[in-house]
């Protein structure tokens, strides 16, 4: 044997079996590794092998699908999944399974088919199955021709995927069941087709088409599931060349319990050749923030879904080229799609402090109701702003892009992009069908404290929107098909935006935006773009064991005090929190609890330069469960070594 002893205690831990480290490689054998001779086992029996805490090491190195010959024909063969099944991690002792980043890969089977189920089920191939597991992690490595997933989940929760660099697949994740919740995705790259022939030269049609003569085996998404309660976060993420980025369907049966609670923050989407985000029958409580969008076709598609609390807040978007062929379908797009028949939300929607250069209409067709939008900056292109295209533009995301070299396909003909003078029409317009405007007062509709420098759709006069928003057919941005969206001018002082609790947002206070806010992403003095912090939203009818203690979701300043947000109510007490500076330095604070909220004094110097809060590790929730850093905002830690006093308890020192 080797130096490598970590295999000798596989099942139970006990003090005299810590936690251990679990070496793989795709054959098994053993290898040199950090300075020593080790013993490894393939994938399949790591993962087998692990328990509650334990950590799976692929080591650098191809991982395959393990593969069953057919013993009557040798030359056949077919790869099956690695499971997981019943896996009872937890927040203090996930498995994970961790790679090193691009030296460590996972190659499917490379085939891109379609099946017969339109969404992936449980058995098509995947090279990880999850069956009514939680608590499990899968971290730095690539993955390459996983058709139509490489992870499929099923009645699974708190599973996190961080840090993958993905090459094709229908879908890189998929879930299943509404036992299915809390899952994260973060720091993750895709481009679903490195050929760029997606964009450029598939139609449209020919991936909607469900038969076997298109392409519609790339009708998927980053994410994709069917009847999961929700609490999906998925952030700070970079896709390009796909079809679509998440795509969450609910049956109409249960839709009052399904798709709720999902954060889609600090993406980056490039060359989406349909929609970014779709919901799909239902969605409650999503919150879509400070996302970037270069090149897509509809952003938002929102047809057909009922729910509402939805929250489009400080997006970024602009075009730099059009997709298809000058003859191809389905080339114009919007930035919210809707529908004239089907289910609408009833509950509000706030659309608030984007910034958009378009080609298309902000709205094509359809309706909608609840919609708030208010405080936006929506510029449309010009033939002056032409003069500043460039034909070959870089990558926008050159720093996190899956791969530098991918193909890059000619962009089109900047004379396609329908670019019109600021007065001239027709033109695309806030709202290009009047049937959006049929009943603005109905369907509870407001525009108001907008930017934009093409004039208001006819129906805005007489339902009396925008009259503090403001049409400036001179304004443009610095360079926005290099996305430069800084404003050549002035911005707008923005209309006051205020979300009263349990009504306009399911939040135990009032929101308001700051009184300084302006129209658009852009903050003075580099603020961010105001946007509610995100607070959990029970369905009235959870599926069993559907719930969430509370997180940190964000960090603001309110007259003169650091607040920290968490997603469900912290019990009444009082709490000590150590503050500490990008140089390290620490200050000792302490504050009171409010609700979803803990209100922390801080010396005056600090309040500029606060880089990291750290909470005490017993503090809790209203209902008793401990604070949970899963999804955490990644400012905010927690030590063991202050604490937290609740108010039976009375102040200590």
């Amino acid at each position: 044997m080797g130096g490598n002893v970590s295999f000798v205690c596989l099942y139970g831990q006990s003090k005299e079996c810590p936690m251990t480290t679990i070496y793989a490689t795709c054959r098994g054998d053993r290898r040199f590794y950090d300075g020593e001779l080790r013993d490894t086992l393939t994938l399949a029996d790591a993962v087998a092998a692990a328990r509650p805490g334990d950590v799976v090491q692929l080591l650098p190195g191809a991982f395959f699908p393990p593969t069953r010959i057919d013993p009557g024909n040798r030359a056949l063969g077919e790869a099956f999944p690695v499971e997981i099944r019943g896996f009872a991690g937890s927040e203090d002792a996930p498995l994970t399974i961790r790679g090193f980043g691009p030296t460590t890969a996972f190659y499917g089977e490379g085939k891109a088919e379609i099946a017969d189920a339109r969404l992936p089920t449980a058995d098509q191939f995947a090279f990880f199955k999850l069956f009514d597991s939680q608590w499990v992690v899968f971290e730095n490595f690539d993955v390459a021709g996983c058709w139509p997933c490489f992870l499929f989940m099923e009645h699974s929760r708190y599973v996190t995927v961080r840090n993958v660099r993905v090459f094709d697949g229908r879908y890189v994740v998929f879930a299943r069941g509404e036992r299915s919740h809390h899952i994260l995705i973060e720091g993750c790259r895709w481009r679903q087709d490195p050929t760029g022939a997606l964009w450029r030269d598939i139609t449209w049609e020919a991936v909607k088409r469900e038969d076997e003569t298109g392409y519609y085996y790339y009708n998927g998404g980053f994410f994709g599931s069917v009847d999961i309660s929700g609490s999906l976060v998925f952030r700070e993420n970079t896709l390009c060349t796909a079809f679509n980025g998440l795509r969450l369907k609910a049956s109409a049966s249960k839709g009052n319990r399904l798709n709720h609670n999902v954060e889609i923050t600090g993406n980056r989407f490039h060359r989406l050749r349909d929609n970014p985000v779709e919901p799909e029958r239902t969605a409650v409580n999503w919150y879509v923030r400070g996302n970037r969008i270069v090149n897509a076709h509809a952003w938002f598609s929102m047809d057909n879904v009922a729910g509402g609390f939805w929250y489009y807040c400080g997006n970024t978007g602009y075009f730099n080229d059009k997709p298809g062929l000058p003859e191809g379908d389905n080339t114009g797009g919007a930035v919210y799609k809707y529908d004239v028949e089907g289910g609408m939300p009833d509950r509000p929607v706030l659309a608030a402090f984007n910034t958009y250069f378009l080609r298309a209409n902000l709205i094509k067709e359809g309706r909608t109701r609840n919609l708030r939008h208010v405080d936006n900056v929506v510029l449309f292109c010009t033939p002056a702003d032409l003069r500043g295209y460039d034909p070959d533009p870089p990558c926008p995301f050159p720093a996190s892009c899956p791969d530098p070299c991918a193909p890059s396909p000619l962009t089109a003909d900047p004379e396609s992009f329908g670019c019109v003078p600021p007065l001239a029409e027709p033109g695309p317009s806030f709202v290009a069908s009047s049937e959006f405007l049929d009943d603005p007062a109905g369907d509870r509709i407001v525009f108001d404290g907008d930017l934009t420098n093409r004039p208001w759709p006819a129906g805005f006069a007489p339902a009396g929107f925008e009259a503090d928003g403001r049409v400036e057919p001179a304004l443009h941005f610095r360079a926005p098909f290099a996305g430069d969206l800084r404003l050549s001018g002035p911005s707008l002082p923005a209309v006051p935006v205020r979300l009263a609790a349990g009504t306009d947002w399911a939040g135990d206070y009032d929101w308001q935006s700051p009184a300084l806010a302006v129209a658009g992403a852009a903050q003075p003095a580099g603020a961010p773009a105001p946007c509610p912090p995100f607070v959990f939203c029970m369905p009235a009818n959870p599926a069993p064991g559907y719930d969430e203690a509370p997180r940190p979701v964000d960090l603001s300043f309110e007259a003169g005090r650091l607040v920290v947000h968490c997603s469900r109510p912290l019990a009444a007490g009082t709490c000590q929190a150590l503050v500490r500076d990008r140089r390290g330095e620490v200050v000792e604070v302490a504050g009171r609890t409010e609700g979803t909220r803990l209100f922390l004094t801080i010396p005056g110097p600090w309040r500029r330069k606060a880089a990291q809060v750290v909470l005490p590790a017993d503090l809790t929730g209203a209902d008793g469960q401990r604070v949970s850093l899963w999804g955490n905002d990644p400012r905010v830690t927690i030590s063991s070594k202050i604490h937290f006093t609740t108010a039976t308890e009375g102040l200590t020192v």
